[in-house]
């Protein structure tokens, strides 16, 4: 009898399955106008399913498949995907892209997992004047305004 329970255990244990592993590049930190490569890197038995999300989804795709991937309007023509990998770049960021990214991988037989990314977009500024009063400055010293 101890065979056999040996082997339904080996059976039982073979059938689970490991989760997708995900590692980010978060944060991403970019300026206004540049190029933002969310870049991911995963692990998985079978080429996943990708999605990318702010409130809702605004990419997704088959990796590995050459169909075209789905992307919302608010990303059109402002996003890079190579359909071989689950990362995309963001072109021409604006400050209203300065948000966290969530990425959701799902693969047969394995169970879905997400990550996030921070990305965050700054403004160069340029151009700043400063001015310091004439005189010494002394701790206590009040000037009228």
């Amino acid at each position: 009898m101890r065979p056999v329970f040996t082997l339904l255990l080996s059976g039982l244990l073979s059938g689970l399955t490991e989760a997708i592993g995900i590692r980010t590049n978060s944060p991403v930190i970019v300026i206004v106008g540049q190029r933002a490569l969310l870049d991911i890197e995963f692990g998985s038995q079978q080429p996943p399913h990708v999605s990318w999300a702010l409130s809702t989804t605004f990419a997704s795709w088959d990796v590995g498949r050459n169909d075209t991937p789905k992307i919302s309007s608010e990303f059109q023509d402002r996003l890079f995907i190579n359909t071989s990998q689950a990362s995309i770049a963001i072109l021409k960021t604006t400050l209203p892209d300065s948000r966290n990214y969530t990425l959701t991988l799902s693969a047969l037989d394995e169970p879905s997992q997400s990550a996030s990314v921070i990305l965050r977009v700054y403004e160069l500024i340029s151009n700043v004047r400063v001015t310091a009063p004439k005189g010494d400055v002394k701790e206590g010293d009040a000037r009228p305004p």
